[in-house]
């Protein structure tokens, strides 16, 4: 069961460009995130501990969607 307060995932990449992008894309619609698993990206090929994620509120979900369906798509 899921908790409503807790962060859910909206994007994953193994990517730190696509990443960045993604999130300045969020925080220029104010938009608060964060990345699960940035800091082990240090470490060229970390691809061991899986991909980073962009977590949001799932208050947020929806808007979050909409705002990254273009990027998502290319």
């Amino acid at each position: 069961m899921s908790d409503k307060k807790s962060p859910v995932a909206v994007y994953s990449t193994f990517d730190q460009v696509k990443m960045t992008i993604a999130r300045s894309i969020l925080e220029g619609a104010g938009i608060w995130s964060f990345v699960k698993g940035e800091r082990v990206r240090n470490m060229p090929f970390n691809y061991l501990d899986g991909p980073m994620q962009i977590m949001v509120k799932v208050e947020d979900l929806e808007e979050v969607e909409c705002l990254l369906q273009d990027f998502l798509e290319e």
